[in-house]
């Protein structure tokens, strides 16, 4: 983010990190992304983000609480304090219900904000330009294999270890390296 932009400009990339941090947790834990979007107008939801995919309540837990934590790792510049995290959930009360009602996250979040910060900023950025992402967006942006699904499944397992979106080359079966 750069310091020219206006105080409502700031808010609403601070909302598009908010739902790309939901979309890349989303998809890292198996949810297929229908859109995100980012609703300055809407006085009820600054953003909305969408996936079609049943999940168990841990794994809603860990797509709710990522976008918190994104919004907090932003506003705070790194790794959030406890204080900044229950500042961005108030300012987020249907997260904070949901998260709740979800049950425990599984403590992975952090870590996976983290490691995929390159790749949340880089989908927040097409979230605050087009208004609107979808699951082809965030593939992209994690740098999924588009056409095979072993190498996807491979990549985002390589994700779900520690591994750096874009760091790492998967040779398909049957190549030689």
């Amino acid at each position: 983010m750069t310091t020219a932009m206006t105080p409502s400009a700031r808010e609403e990339m601070l909302t598009a990190l908010h739902e790309s941090g939901h979309c890349v947790a989303a998809t890292i834990f198996g949810a297929t992304i229908d859109r995100a979007v980012v609703t300055p107008d809407d006085p009820e939801r600054a953003g909305l983000t969408e996936y079609s995919t049943r999940v168990t309540g841990q794994r809603r837990a860990d797509i709710l609480f990522a976008g918190v934590y994104s919004e907090a790792f932003a506003r705070h510049g790194g790794p959030p304090t406890p204080r900044g995290l229950r500042m961005v959930m108030a300012r987020n009360p249907h997260d904070a219900r949901a998260i709740r009602a979800a049950g425990d996250h599984s403590g992975q979040v952090p870590r996976l904000v983290a490691t995929c910060w390159p790749s949340i900023t880089g989908l927040a950025r097409v979230l605050y330009a087009e208004r609107e992402i979808s699951q082809t967006d965030a593939d992209r942006a994690l740098f999924l294999p588009a056409d095979d699904p072993d190498a996807r499944a491979f990549a985002l397992a390589n994700i779900r270890s520690g591994a750096t979106p874009g760091t790492f080359g998967i040779t398909p079966a049957g190549v030689r390296a």
